[in-house]
């Protein structure tokens, strides 16, 4: 599914198309962070920490070297964004492969038996008030990340750095957020 506002953005990057397919590819990569870490509770050999420690620590790589990479590409496409749009549906493809080979189907298994029903019971105002707090704070710090990495390199090409330069300051400031913990 997030393959198909990259494919809208790759024909169309103009407004309002823009905004609205980066935000719709932003919800759709949250369910493919989720089941990449569902996978890795499938891994055996390794301790869960040390799964998850590596599933963090490669997701990172890929965006400070993405991120490296994605100015330099920027300038060879002469400005154009859309060569990076095709790009990246072509990484999520091979990842596509990469799942379907390495994570084969299982059967799942159903158990039948008797249901009873229950009634749906109410949080207590209190707990809906905390649970609409937290949302309301990650969605807020998820749209100020998101102005870090898209909105900051116009201000700062903008102001006479260019995209290649900019990609190497963000690749400098990379390794500083995203180290692991312990293994």
């Amino acid at each position: 599914m997030s393959v198909v506002p990259l494919l809208a953005l790759a024909f169309n990057s103009q407004w309002p198309i823009y905004p609205a397919g980066l935000v719709i590819f932003g919800f759709f990569n949250g369910w493919i962070i989720t089941l990449l870490n569902s996978f890795g509770t499938q891994v055996g050999g390794h301790r869960s920490r040390f799964i998850f420690n590596m599933l963090y620590l490669t997701n990172n790589l890929g965006v400070v070297l993405g991120t490296m990479v994605a100015g330099s590409l920027y300038q060879l496409a002469g400005s154009q964004v859309s060569p990076l749009f095709i790009i990246t549906i072509t990484m999520y493809c091979a990842y596509l492969g990469v799942i379907i080979g390495a994570f084969p189907r299982r059967d799942v298994h159903t158990v039948t038996g008797k249901t009873t029903a229950s009634r749906a019971q109410l949080l207590p105002r209190a707990n809906q008030t905390v649970i609409g707090t937290l949302f309301l704070t990650i969605a807020l710090v998820w749209v100020a990340y998101t102005q870090w990495s898209s909105n900051l390199a116009v201000f700062m090409t903008g102001h006479g750095l260019s995209m290649g330069q900019y990609s190497l300051l963000d690749h400098q400031r990379g390794p500083c957020y995203h180290l692991p913990s312990n293994y």
